[in-house]
């Protein structure tokens, strides 16, 4: 079970609320400006305009067991101008983690990693209860 400290939380909570108010104000966005503004529209299709000049890599993305994944994970990174994916599949919270369920995970990156190599970038999942298993 996860203790939480409640000063750390209280600390973390208030650090978030104060980057995501002065990361708009400093990106030109004032919370006051009607949304629907000109003024603002624009401000937006500007910023971005200057997100796209830059290369990305998402350094955090899961792939899923369905059909349409992983294509919906590129088309979301098409749209926001992301380059490269570092791709996992973790096993089920609360799961036993045995070594199939591992390797089940493994298999799917794997999978996904040879369908689109120039975008995805794999990494592995393990159990290191099962060292000789995680190894293999």
């Amino acid at each position: 079970m996860l203790k939480v400290n409640r000063r750390k939380f209280i600390a973390n909570t208030a650090a978030s609320a104060t980057g995501i108010i002065l990361g708009s104000t400093l990106m030109g966005f004032d919370s006051k400006e009607d949304s629907g503004s000109q003024s603002t529209r624009s401000k937006k299709v500007k910023l971005m305009e200057e997100v796209m000049k830059y290369r990305k890599i998402d350094s955090h993305a899961h792939v899923y067991f369905t059909e349409d994944s992983p294509r919906t994970q590129i088309d979301f990174a098409d749209r926001l101008g992301i380059e490269k994916l570092m791709i996992s599949r973790p096993m089920v919270p609360g799961s036993d983690g045995l070594p199939e369920e591992f390797r089940k995970c493994n298999d799917l990156v794997l999978r996904c990693v040879k369908l689109h190599p120039d975008r995805f970038i794999g990494m592995l999942t393990l159990n290191p209860t099962y060292r000789k298993e995680s190894l293999e």
